[in-house]
């Protein structure tokens, strides 16, 4: 592919994209992603401000790099005044959580020495940074080394099945929460046991393993993509914005609460910066990011519009297609070794959406629901996104950053408007939307092109 010409967002953008980010990552911190009447508006003006972004290109007098900083110092006090993950509860007093604020206090003062431009070691203090984050997050592994979660076995015996010749999609789980669990539908839990395999796409397996067979625990993948995604955003673009923008994403409240509860959801942030960083460094191999991102989760299909606006204007309708075959090859490749190992278990445990109608979900089905307003079909993000996808594409900048922005607008709708919106759902909606921003580019104008 070659660059685009392009229409990144104005610094209104910017801003708006940046209050998105802080006020969800504010309501999450608040509820730990579950539902709370008095959390609603928050995450609706976190919804309509990510999609403002998309359609207002006015310049704002307010400089971004003001608007981020703030909201890092935000976040930072909030991680500081609430315990990093739920595992900790007996920890409030306890001495080992000295060096988590300890890390914080570097990283105010890392992050700060950026935004003054007086930096001792302007090239360093980024990834010093990111290690002190990779240390804080070490230590909140091993503070909470079992998490009492589903996933988290699901992960360790998925893993462990498949390194030893198992399928594992045909496998079962232990039921941490008892067979008249709400969390599941009738039948799925028989005698303590889930009636299904690995429940993700191959893709997501397959990056589990690293931290299970080094670390003997699978978290130490999501986050190693945790730092791998704020190095993707940092060095997407030179200067301090990008870097500015993965400090945020890094220090989002709930960080340590997702990586402590082994959701995935770090793994979409992964794919969704690697498509942003190869369409910028490598653009002509931005399919095979663009496969990643495709078949890393069942519902990733509904970024498929984000991907067009990767695509040169005029478009060619050759360089879509070509575009697609590529990255359905590659989704393809890693997919279906899997799907033939045992068709029927794979359909069973990744394609047997086991959807329950939560109302403990922090989105706008279940206020409806708890409210008794009414109650809206638990399918009804699907056809949510319809006009999402159909704003962004005539809308939303023709560049990486207006990738990266309508992928965060459609997943914030499929979550908002399903019975499934929690605290790892909205995670990657942050991390995308702190893609857009690190890959925003001040003062340019429509039409010209960027590489």
């Amino acid at each position: 592919m070659t660059a685009a010409a392009v229409r990144p967002p104005s610094s209104v953008s910017a801003v708006l994209i940046t209050f998105s980010v802080v006020v969800l990552g504010y309501a999450l911190q608040w509820t730990h992603g579950h539902y709370l009447k008095e959390a609603i508006p928050l995450v609706l003006a976190a919804w309509g401000a990510a999609l403002l972004a998309m359609t207002w290109h006015w310049r704002s007098p307010l400089p971004v790099e003001v608007a981020i900083g703030g909201a890092i110092a935000a976040q930072l006090y909030l991680l500081s005044v609430v315990l990093p993950t739920i595992e900790m509860t007996a920890l409030r007093e306890a001495k080992d959580l000295h060096p988590f604020f300890m890390g914080l206090t570097i990283v105010a003062v890392l992050a700060g020495s950026a935004l003054s431009e007086r930096a001792a070691f302007p090239r360093l203090w980024f990834p010093a940074v990111v290690l002190v984050h990779l240390a804080m997050g070490v230590l909140v592994l091993k503070l909470a080394p079992s998490p009492q979660i589903d996933v988290f076995g699901i992960e360790v015996d998925s893993v462990k099945a498949m390194l030893g010749g198992v399928n594992p999609y045909s496998i079962t789980f232990p039921n941490p929460y008892g067979d008249n669990s709400p969390f599941f539908p009738p039948g799925v839990s028989v005698n303590g046991r889930l009636q299904f395999g690995f429940v993700y796409p191959p893709l997501a397996l397959l990056l589990c393993v690293p931290g299970q067979v080094l670390f003997g625990d699978p978290r130490y993948s999501t986050l190693a993509a945790m730092s791998g995604a704020a190095l993707l955003m940092g060095y997407a673009r030179p200067g301090t914005l990008p870097k500015l923008a993965a400090v945020l994403f890094l220090f989002t409240p709930r960080s340590f609460f997702v990586l402590d509860r082994a959701w995935t959801d770090p793994f979409v942030v992964l794919v969704v910066a690697a498509v942003a960083f190869t369409a910028i460094h490598r653009p002509k191999y931005v399919w095979v990011a663009a496969g990643f991102y495709l078949c890393l989760k069942q519902h990733m299909f509904i970024g498929i519009p984000a991907l067009l606006l990767l695509v040169p204007r005029p478009m060619k309708w050759r360089e879509v297609v070509s575009l697609g075959l590529k990255a359905g090859g590659v989704a393809l490749a890693i997919t279906a070794p899997f799907f033939l190992w045992g068709p029927g278990a794979f359909i069973n445990s990744v394609l047997n959406i086991r959807e329950v109608y939560r109302l403990d979900s922090l989105g706008l089905l279940a206020h409806l629901a708890n409210q008794n307003i009414a109650r809206l079909s638990k399918w009804s993000g699907l056809g949510a996104i319809v006009p999402i996808a159909a704003l962004g594409l005539w809308k939303a900048p023709r560049s990486v950053s207006g990738f990266a922005l309508l992928t965060a607008a459609t997943h914030f709708t499929l979550y908002l408007f399903s019975t499934h919106a929690f605290c790892n759902e909205y995670y990657n909606v942050i991390g995308s939307l702190c893609v857009a921003l690190a890959t925003w580019i001040p003062g340019e104008r429509p039409g010209l092109a960027v590489s």
